[in-house]
Formats: structure tokens, sequence, C-alpha cells
């Protein structure tokens, strides 16, 4: 079984992992909540920065603080 600090390194590097590499990470996020919450809000994160780097050509204060506030909203869930 692999350490938590493994499993954040390989979720926040995006590798691609072979079939046993996945079967393991998949069965880490089911037992370790940390990790889960972890790979959750990465990926909350991700979405937010896509929705503002989308924007970005367009982009005023108020529309950046509204993506910051969805961010943060979704975060707390």
């Amino acid at each position: 079984m692999r350490k938590c600090r493994e499993i954040v390194q390989i979720i926040a590097s995006g590798e691609k992992l072979n079939l046993k590499g996945r079967i393991e990470l998949k069965m880490h996020l089911m037992m370790c909540r940390h990790c889960s919450r972890f790979a959750k809000h990465l990926g909350i994160m991700k979405v937010g920065f896509v929705k503002l780097f989308k924007k970005i050509t367009e982009v005023d204060r108020k529309t950046v603080e509204e993506v910051e506030e969805e961010v943060l909203r979704d975060l707390r869930k």
C-alpha cells in the first residue's frame, strides 16, 4: 500500500499510472479521508482556475471575485 505522501505527489502531478497503480490509488482514496479530501479540493481548484483563465481576456475585478467566491464555496462543501 502506498503512503499518503506518495498519493499526494501522484494526484498533484497528474502522473499516468498502470493498472496496479490506479487500483492502489483508488483503494487508498477509499480508505483515507485526508487524501480523498485533498484530491477533491485539488479538482475543485483546477475547475476554478480553468474558469478563471477562460475569462481572463474579458476579466474585470468583479469576475475574479465571483470565481474566487465560487471556488471557496465549493471547498467548504
